[in-house]
């Protein structure tokens, strides 16, 4: 059996560009960071697949079981002549449509912890290429740093050196989730910047999003926005905003 953390992220930064011509998704450019609050999971081994969670889809719908498919399918790379199957628990704090990773971040620590429960070594690159097209932040996930950079269509991840790691944050959650197809539908604000600010400037005055104004209202203008939403954080608590908040710290 194996225990695993698996953290939800933020986007310091996120700007999408006008999609291309007969492309399938915007590309971006985005600055991920891990916090030190998240989700844990266990693996152990079993005779049937189960995932054990307080999940709002089916099973055939998770990404962890969507990731232990491609595994299967990948068993020649593994070294494994058949998957073997496993009961994976999760105790499950980060919620869904909120712009935290939390499917990305299980689908991707349950690879790892797989991984490391059979001594499988490294995770072959064609899994990787094949879990990218599950979440474009799973690549984020799997690999150690807790601040990137994502580019193409944000699984394309170069390791950043930024200091920020305990840092005190502050999540704030409205009662809605975010559709993130109906947010990339809704967006208006391209080519933004904020991406290039930050680098050239990294500082956490900097952060910056191009979904924001989809959600603009005075109780939130000095509030960042996660991802596509729905999650707002700061680092410095506000009073009276009326939705829970959680206070964590950067990873």
């Amino acid at each position: 059996m194996i225990e695993i953390f698996s953290p939800a992220k933020i986007n310091l930064t996120l700007d999408v560009f006008t999609k291309k011509t007969n492309a399938d998704f915007h590309e971006l450019e985005t600055i991920y960071h891990k916090l030190n609050w998240g989700d844990t999971i266990t693996i152990e081994t079993a005779d049937t697949f189960e995932i054990v969670g307080d999940f709002d889809c089916t099973t055939d719908q998770n990404l962890i079981y969507k990731a232990w498919q491609l595994i299967n399918q990948d068993r020649s790379e593994t070294g494994l002549e058949k998957a073997s199957a496993v009961k994976v628990t999760v105790h499950k704090i980060i919620p869904s449509g909120a712009g935290l990773g939390g499917g990305s971040s299980n689908a991707a620590h349950f690879v790892l912890g797989y991984f490391k429960l059979f001594s499988l070594g490294e995770i072959p690159s064609n899994l990787i290429k094949a879990l990218s097209d599950l979440g474009k932040d799973i690549p984020f996930f799997l690999q150690a740093d807790v601040c990137a950079l994502g580019t193409h269509f944000g699984e394309v991840i170069s390791p950043l050196p930024f200091n920020f790691s305990g840092e005190e944050i502050y999540l704030y959650f409205p009662n809605y989730k975010s559709n993130t197809a109906e947010a990339y539908a809704q967006l208006k604000n391209f080519d933004t910047g904020y991406t290039t600010t930050f680098l050239k400037q990294p500082d956490l005055k900097n952060c910056g999003n191009c979904f924001k104004p989809i959600y603009e209202q005075n109780i939130y203008s000095k509030l960042f926005l996660s991802g596509s939403g729905s999650t707002f954080y700061e680092f410095r608590k506000s009073d009276n905003l009326g939705y829970k908040v959680v206070k964590t710290k950067l990873l």
